[in-house]
Parts: C-alpha cells; structure tokens; sequence
C-alpha cells in the first residue's frame, strides 16, 4: 500500500508503508529502473542504415567486406534479433580463432543487401571510447582502419540462418 505525504514545497510525494513494503517497493522499483536501462543501452549500440548509405559502409579501409551487391535494403528489427541470438553462440564457436569482446561491448551498425537473389545482412561492429562515434553513428557509417578485433566485420544469410566472412581490422 503507498500512502502520500507532503514533501518540500507542499507536493505530494508516494511513501510506502511497512519495512517490507518499502523493500518490496525498492526492489521493484530498481529492477525497473535497470530494465529500462539495459534496453536503452541495447537499443542505443545496434542501429540499423539507410540503404543508400550501404556502399559506403562497405568501403571499410583495412578488412575485405561484401563485394558484387546487387541492391541494398533496411533489415527488420525482427531479423537483427535473429542475427544477434545467433551471433553469440557462433563467435564462441572460435570460429576465426582470434578473441572477440562481449556483444554488449561493441556498438553495431547493419545494412541488408542482395546478391545474385539471396538475401544478407551485413553487420559491423566497432568499440567506442567514450562518445566518440555517438553524434552520427545512427545515420553515418562508422569507418575506422586498423584497431585490430576491436572493428569487425560479418555476413549472415537471412535464407540459410548461417554466417559467413567474418573479418577484422588490421593490426596497424
């Protein structure tokens, strides 16, 4: 049960009642809170490219990417989650044999495209120090050279549900 009682300035303020209601209170409150928080974030690091902006995402000066594209298109929050339940258990597979960061650690930009009929998603993950990226990386393609497997790219196959090329950055 909450009960009000007035604050500074005459305003009402919520107040819950027993000590086990106020943790009960507290505690719902803070997994709120963090919920709320963590979907932010999530949603904050993986932003999704205008098709037109496709070429030059894959103009990435120092890891091969994508070549022979036919068209480029907006891959659907639906297929992103996809692409990222999968990802996960594929990079610990130690596929390149080189480590790789946590997902949450990376911020993530994608663009779908079409070759020879089939359908991919062309993902790029990047580290940010900071805000250094956080100005345009929703609109504009991030382009870094070197960093080594703090800048990465990879290719899933919307038809297969399989990924493929997966390359780094240079060392530099």
């Amino acid at each position: 049960m909450i009960a009000h009682r007035e604050g500074r300035g005459g305003h009402a303020r919520p107040r819950c009642l027993s000590g086990a209601s106020e943790r009960l209170c507290f505690a719902l409150l803070l997994a709120l809170l963090c919920l709320s928080n963590v979907s932010w974030a999530q949603q904050r690091r993986a932003f999704v490219l205008a098709p037109d902006k496709g070429p030059a995402l894959l103009k990435q000066c120092s890891r091969d990417t994508p070549q022979g594209v036919d068209e480029f298109w907006m891959p659907s929050p639906g297929e992103v989650t996809e692409l990222e339940a999968r990802l996960a258990p594929f990079l610990k597979a130690g596929p390149s044999g080189r480590e790789v960061l946590p997902l949450d650690q990376y911020h993530r930009q994608y663009i779908g495209f079409t070759k020879q009929g089939k359908h991919y998603i062309y993902g790029s993950f990047y580290t940010v120090p900071g805000a250094f990226v956080a100005n345009y990386e929703a609109t504009e393609p991030v382009l870094v050279c070197d960093g080594g497997s703090h800048f990465w790219g990879i290719v899933f196959s919307v038809d297969s549900k399989t990924f493929m090329d997966l390359a780094f950055n240079g060392i530099g």
